[in-house]
This record gives C-alpha cells, sequence and structure tokens, in this order.
C-alpha cells in the first residue's frame, strides 16, 4: 500500500506472508486440529503465516489513516488468489501480549490457537 509525494514513495502499511508448520502435539485439542488440518490423526497443521503487520509510524505517532481491518483485507484476498496456486486451509498470526491487537484479529474472524512458549497464536479457516 504505497502512496506518492513529491515524487517519493511512502509506504503506508505493509504485511508479510510465508508458510508455517506446528507439529501436532498432545496439548493441542483434537477437535481443534480436525477442524484446523481437515482430518484426524496428521502429524503436522499447515498455514499461511501473517508474518507482519504494520502501519507507517513517524516517531511515536501512526501517521497512515489505513485500518488494520483494511490491511487484512489486502491480505487475506492476496491469500485467497494465491490459493488457487497453491491450495490453503487455514491462516495463522502471532502476536505478543497485547490485548488491543489480540482483539482487532478476534473482531476480524480469528480464533484463538495456543500460546507456543513465545507468542499468541491465532487462526481462521478460509
Amino acid at each position: 500500500m504505497l502512496q506518492f509525494f513529491n515524487n517519493e514513495i511512502k509506504i503506508e502499511a505493509y504485511f508479510t506472508l510465508s508458510h508455517k508448520t506446528i507439529t501436532v502435539n498432545d496439548q493441542l485439542s483434537k477437535n481443534k486440529v480436525k477442524k484446523i488440518g481437515g482430518f484426524n490423526n496428521i502429524q503436522a497443521l499447515h498455514f499461511v503465516l501473517i508474518g507482519q503487520l504494520g502501519k507507517h509510524i513517524e516517531g511515536d505517532q501512526c501517521r497512515s489513516k489505513i485500518t488494520s481491518r483494511e490491511i487484512l483485507d489486502y491480505a487475506f484476498e492476496v491469500i485467497y488468489e494465491s490459493s488457487s496456486l497453491i491450495p490453503c486451509r487455514c491462516v495463522l498470526v502471532e502476536c505478543n501480549e497485547n490485548e488491543k491487537v489480540w482483539k482487532s484479529y478476534l473482531d476480524y474472524g480469528f480464533k484463538e490457537f495456543q500460546f507456543d512458549g513465545e507468542h499468541y497464536q491465532f487462526y481462521k479457516i478460509l
């Protein structure tokens, strides 16, 4: 999401996408694993990971008028387009302990997945 200003490119917002595999262990509920993975008795869950999501910030103030929802909408457009080439079933986001961020993900339709010891993870089935 770019903006041009005085012949300069300004990045208003960004996101990154990658693949993430999570090994299924006994701590994950079998219902959650089946819902996400589509099958019983699978060894790993595969996700499209939205690895970074951000807005233009100068100093300590956000300068972007783009909302987090708009960034997620665009990320999901790309995910849906790419899923015709590389099938995917589920999207994952990870974040630190920040209730404002959690709320934005939950409001978008993500569900709590797990705390992996480092990040809180939320998923959304496509």
